[in-house]
C-alpha cells in the first residue's frame, strides 16, 4: 500500500489530503490505521475497482465510505462519426475574454464526489471545480479548454488532457460543465463532438469519466461510440 499526499487538494482544503493506493489483494488495515492515527485533521480518498471486495471491506472498516461510482468510457479515435447539427452553437478555444468559464465551474456541479460528500461544504466543493478549471486557463493543466459562449458569457466548457498509455496517445475529457439554464439543450453533446473532432486524428483513443448514476451521459457516450471499459468506487474518510 502507498499513501501519497495530494498536494493540490491539500492547498485548497487547507489541511492534509491523502490518496490511498492499494493492491486489491493487499492487507492494509494496520498500516492505514497507524497513518490515520497520526493525523489530527485530514481527508483520505481512494479509488478502487467495483469488484475489489476485500480492499473495500478494509477501507470501510477504517471509516471510509463510498461517495461516487465512476465509469471510464473510451473508444478508438478513428472510428466513423456522424455529428449532429450544431444549430448555430460555436465552440471556441479558451481565451482571456472567456474568463466567465470560472463562474460556470462554480455553479454547474451538484453531484461530483465533493458535492455528494456530506462532510464537505458546498462552497468548498465548488472551489475545487473552480481551481481545477483555473489551472486550464493558466496553462498549468491539460491540453485544451473548449468553451461555448453567448457573446463573451460562457455557458459551457470541456477541459481535455492528453497522455501516453502503452505507446498510444489518449485524449481524456477531464471535466465537462454546462450552466444550469442551458443543460439538456445539446450544449454538452456539441462540446463532446468538438473534443472528438479535435483529437480523433491526433490520438489513438478517446476517453472520459462519467458517474454511473448519470444515465443520460452514459447513453450519449454510447451513441458517440464510447463503451464502458471499467467502473470504480471512490471512497472518502475524514479525520
Amino acid at each position: 500500500m502507498e499513501i501519497k499526499s495530494d498536494d493540490w487538494l491539500s492547498g485548497i482544503f487547507g489541511y492534509p489530503v491523502f490518496q490511498v493506493y492499494a493492491d486489491v489483494h493487499e492487507n492494509v488495515e494496520d498500516q492505514l490505521h497507524d497513518h490515520i492515527a497520526s493525523q489530527s485533521k485530514a481527508l483520505y480518498w481512494a479509488k478502487i475497482p467495483t469488484d475489489a471486495v476485500m480492499i473495500g471491506r478494509q477501507l470501510l472498516a477504517q471509516g471510509f465510505y463510498v461517495v461516487d461510482v465512476n465509469a471510464t468510457v473510451e473508444r478508438r479515435a478513428n472510428i466513423e462519426d456522424r455529428f449532429c447539427d450544431a444549430r448555430g452553437i460555436e465552440v471556441h478555444a479558451y481565451a482571456p475574454q472567456y474568463e466567465s468559464v470560472l463562474d460556470v465551474a462554480r455553479s454547474c456541479f451538484r453531484r461530483s464526489r465533493f458535492h455528494l460528500d456530506p462532510n464537505i461544504p458546498n462552497d468548498m466543493a465548488d472551489t475545487v471545480k473552480v481551481e481545477w478549471v483555473r489551472n486550464y486557463t493558466r496553462g498549468l493543466r491539460g491540453d485544451k479548454l473548449f468553451v461555448v459562449a453567448k457573446g463573451e458569457h460562457v455557458i459551457g466548457f470541456l477541459a481535455a488532457l492528453v497522455y501516453e498509455r502503452d505507446g498510444m496517445m489518449v485524449a481524456n475529457s477531464d471535466l465537462l460543465g454546462v450552466l444550469e439554464p442551458f443543460q439538456r439543450l445539446g450544449v454538452g453533446r456539441i462540446l463532446l463532438e468538438a473534443f472528438v473532432r479535435e483529437y480523433k486524428k491526433r490520438c489513438d483513443f478517446l476517453q472520459g469519466g462519467i458517474q454511473m448514476s448519470n444515465i443520460s451521459s452514459l447513453r450519449l457516450s454510447e451513441r458517440m461510440g464510447f463503451f464502458v471499459s471499467r467502473a470504480q468506487q471512490i471512497l472518502h474518510l475524514h479525520v
